[in-house]
């Protein structure tokens, strides 16, 4: 137990491998067994080596870049409800994640006119991000502001320390302005249609929504300093069926675009059921075990957006009946899936006329009832090379496929909604022998994608086509890969941009010493000396900077 210690101070505690950030209030810490946990009290561990810490903060000032006004309780509303300071472990480690307090008027803003974040695991290295997760005009009605996110990265305390990060400016920006009709008469308004904007380029993940009101006419809030080009999605209605129309890389701009939209009349429908007449369980996330299958349609041969198994998704009634009211001609792949049966797989053709035919994969008819056969499962836990979780920002999903890939099944991971850590996958549906799985962890951040190798050549023999093997997996992080790319300024100079799939290490201050981590080389990939003019120029140090995730660097380059 720890006893004098200076009370109302966050500390981090690392034993056993394990890191916890508490809070000392005054009373003697005792932990439990087994494990490590501050709110425990019902026994004490004896001969531990515990290493405690004071932990740090960071503190800082927001400014308007439009106003260059400083936010402060007096103008807090002037952030959004949704805007928030937050700081993230990177390379993550447990506990590594922190939010600043609300304070003045549900904002992260103090009675001072600051902002503090903490607490700050010491010697770790944290991304600091403010910003929103959705962009909304009604914000603006209601006299706030949209701003683009701000992202500094590599963060790194001292046990104790406090660190102002300064007046940080938070930029505004414009809107996209357009309005929607319907494509058989080019002149009738769509009103109520929801219009979707995302930044074309980049690595900021944030969206605008709005609908269109009774004239048809929409406006999208963007902001030019995540990007100047933004991919447009517009949604189909609500009392009639409109198709999807996705309009790609439009520029940001005062002119107002129109969007015409085909009204769509057919439906598919149909029941699922399971070979041996058990109730139908969802595989996925919070509603995992719910009384019905998750449902998926993708127009065929083209590559899912939103989830892998399609971008149309719904959930079976307990009844196993499903609709997907207002398709557009085409053909398409449907795919069932419930807890414990295998994948199903069937091709949907909707005619020109609007009717529809469903076969199976043996081309068999539809006959309205598509039955799941059965299925393995694999479940376990996921780990970092030293036991510990991943970040929830690392993980995106787990899948299993053959070496084909034309056999898969998809699973679902569990999310630790403290932690924010994965803490375990389930995967069900797996065929039974000659088929041959590999187990594969899906990134979130568009990485490649990771093989463990405790989860090579699984399967599963007759015998076991409904068991459930457990197994562990280790994810291990993948090196970065980098592209370069230079283009002419004049003046015998040249700009260099590095783009890197992760960002670059920074533990220690070399990291950061940009004059160590990009030099200009006196001899080709083959060892060979240059000689002039090539080789002979410089790096202008004043011109090297990485940019605010340190997934990029630019240097110029003088001959």
């Amino acid at each position: 137990s720890f006893n004098n210690l200076p009370a109302g101070e966050f500390y981090t505690l690392i034993a056993q491998g394990v890191v916890s950030v508490l809070k000392y209030v005054g009373q003697p810490i005792k932990f439990p067994n087994p494990g490590l946990s501050p709110n425990g009290l019902q026994s004490a561990l004896s001969g531990q080596n515990v290493t405690m810490k004071l932990a740090g903060y960071v503190t800082g000032r927001l400014k308007d870049g439009n106003t260059g006004e400083q936010i402060t309780r007096l103008n807090a509303t002037v952030l959004p409800p949704n805007f928030e300071i937050k700081a993230t472990a990177n390379p993550w480690v447990e506990g590594g994640y922190v939010v600043a307090v609300a304070s003045v008027s549900a904002r992260p803003i103090l009675a001072d006119g600051t902002f503090r974040v903490g607490p700050f695991i010491p010697s770790v290295s944290y991304d600091v991000r403010l910003g929103q997760d959705k962009w909304d005009l009604a914000y603006l009605r209601m006299g706030s502001q949209n701003y683009a996110p701000v992202t500094i990265a590599g963060v790194t305390l001292q046990p104790g320390e406090t660190r102002d990060l300064g007046a940080i400016t938070l930029n505004q920006g414009q809107s996209i302005i357009g309005r929607v009709v319907d494509a058989a008469s080019t002149t009738t308004a769509l009103g109520n249609i929801k219009v979707v904007g995302k930044p074309s380029f980049g690595t900021v993940d944030l969206k605008v929504e709005t609908y269109t009101d009774p004239a048809g006419l929409f406006r999208l809030w963007v902001s030019t300093f995540i990007s100047r080009q933004y991919d447009i999605t517009s949604v189909g209605g609500v009392e009639k069926r409109y198709e999807t129309v996705a309009l790609s890389n439009v520029n940001v701009s005062t002119l107002s675009m129109t969007v015409p939209l085909r009204e769509l009349t057919a439906s598919v429908t149909g029941q699922i059921a399971t070979y041996d007449g058990s109730r139908l369980r969802y595989p996925y996330g919070d509603q995992k075990g719910y009384p019905g299958a998750a449902v998926f349609m993708q127009k065929a041969n083209t590559v899912p957006k939103s989830d892998p198994l399609g971008d149309l998704a719904t959930v079976t009634a307990t009844d196993g009946t499903f609709e997907f009211p207002g398709i557009a001609t085409g053909t398409y792949v449907l795919r069932a899936v419930s807890l414990g049966y295998t994948v199903l797989r069937a091709t949907v053709a909707v005619n020109s006329d609007y009717t529809v035919t469903i076969t199976t994969g043996a081309g068999l008819p539809h006959t309205s009832l598509l039955t799941l056969p059965g299925g393995a499962q694999v479940t376990g836990r996921i780990t970092l090379a030293d036991g510990s979780a991943p970040s929830e920002n690392e993980v995106g999903g787990i899948a299993a496929a053959d070496n084909s890939f034309s056999e898969f099944v998809i699973g679902s991971v569990e999310i630790d909604p403290t932690a924010r850590t994965v803490s375990g996958y389930t995967i069900s549906g797996f065929k039974t022998l000659p088929v041959t799985y590999n187990l594969i962890i899906l990134p979130k951040d568009g990485s490649e994608i990771v093989t463990p190798p405790e989860g090579q050549d699984v399967s599963f023999t007759a015998d076991e086509s409904t068991t459930t093997k457990t197994i562990n997996l280790t994810f291990n992080r993948a090196s970065p890969d980098c592209v370069s790319d230079a283009k002419k300024l004049g003046n015998d100079q040249f700009q260099i941009k590095i783009v890197c799939s992760q960002p670059m290490r920074n533990l220690v201050a070399a990291d950061s010493d940009l004059e160590l981590v990009l030099t200009a080389s006196t001899s080709n990939s083959r060892g060979a000396a240059l000689t002039s003019p090539d080789g002979t120029g410089s790096l202008l140090g004043a011109e090297k900077r990485f940019n605010a995730n340190r997934r990029q660097i630019t240097a110029v380059y003088r001959l």
